[in-house]
């Protein structure tokens, strides 16, 4: 070999050990490159629990189990990417599970409800909650209420909240927590989270009427032609189960001069829950137009009024 040849193999040869040697000494990134401290909340540790699998602890120290344990709330119609219409007093119900107990029940929840608002935006939506939602629904946030033994009673998992202000937006979600002090995480929208805005105009309690052989009315005024001494026997129900409504009072009457006088010497009935308040007893009528009424409130104050006209044919 020629010893220009030989040079020129020395030179390319070295080279390549230069250029090996830069890029072993070429600093690689951290593993949280990128990030300001503030997105992430709940990467500060990892561990492997036997029965809940992956665990986190957030940086307000709290170990997150992110397997076999969960929460979330429960509302008639949640879900959609837009707040929730609620009365201003509302009830929500929350579930929690966990898989390490034989019953499925977690030890203790927790709630956090709170105005929807964050630096001036009021998140009324899917799009602002992922924008501002992490900001406000934090391990450390001083809202969160005490930890409370979880019930067994199904119909004691209910959350109420009242006097809203009417057009207000407010986020509430729940946690719960297993006898290893490990915390459910979860904080996606109308699931574990969920916006709501009060509204004092949206619900009325529903109110379904039987009368006998003149049958079955949901609504709000119906009129029958009846024959002179025609018995006139109506029974009611009344709920508030499309907005978790919980019906406080009824009463019903005959011929009122002012259905939203309670005073009125028409009414049968002072207000209550009784069997009786749901049932009319017998009448008839010989000649005329005769109302029944019927008053159904509810525990945010929402009333419905319904009124079943007769009038008698000779």
């Amino acid at each position: 070999m020629h010893a220009s040849a030989r040079q020129t193999c020395f030179l390319v040869f070295f080279a390549l050990l230069g250029l090996l040697a830069g890029c072993a000494d070429e600093p690689t990134a951290p593993a949280d490159a990128g990030t300001d401290g503030a997105g992430d909340r709940s990467a500060d540790i990892r561990a492997v629990d036997r029965t809940h699998g992956d665990l986190t602890v957030s940086g307000g120290g709290v170990i997150h189990a992110t397997e076999g344990l969960s929460a979330q709330v429960a509302f008639p119609g949640l879900g959609g990417t837009a707040a929730r219409h609620v009365p201003t007093t509302v009830n929500v119900g929350f579930e929690g599970f966990d898989s390490g107990t034989a019953g499925g029940l977690p030890a203790q929840y927790r709630y956090l409800f709170i105005p929807a608002v964050w630096q001036g935006t009021v998140i009324s939506n899917m799009y602002l909650y992922d924008l501002h939602g992490q900001h406000l629904i934090t391990d450390d946030n001083p809202a969160w209420s005490a930890w409370t033994d979880y019930p067994a009673d199904e119909a004691a998992r209910v959350l109420t909240f009242s006097g809203l202000a009417d057009g207000t937006y407010h986020l509430l979600t729940v946690q719960v927590r297993n006898g290893k002090g490990q915390v459910s995480e979860g904080t996606k929208y109308q699931v574990e989270v969920m916006n709501l805005v009060a509204r004092s105009d949206v619900y009325r309690p529903d109110v379904l009427t039987d009368g006998a052989d003149l049958g079955l009315s949901p609504a709000s005024v119906a009129e029958y032609t009846v024959s002179p001494g025609q018995a006139l026997s109506f029974s009611w129900t009344a709920s508030g189960s499309q907005y978790n409504g919980v019906i406080v009072s009824a009463r019903y009457g005959w011929d009122l001069a002012d259905v939203d006088d309670p005073a009125d010497p028409g009414w049968s009935i002072e207000p209550g829950l009784t069997p009786a308040h749901f049932a009319s007893p017998t009448r008839s009528f010989a000649s005329g137009t005769h109302s029944l009424w019927i008053r159904v409130v509810d525990d945010a104050g929402q009333v419905r009024t319904i009124e079943r006209r007769f009038t008698v044919a000779p």
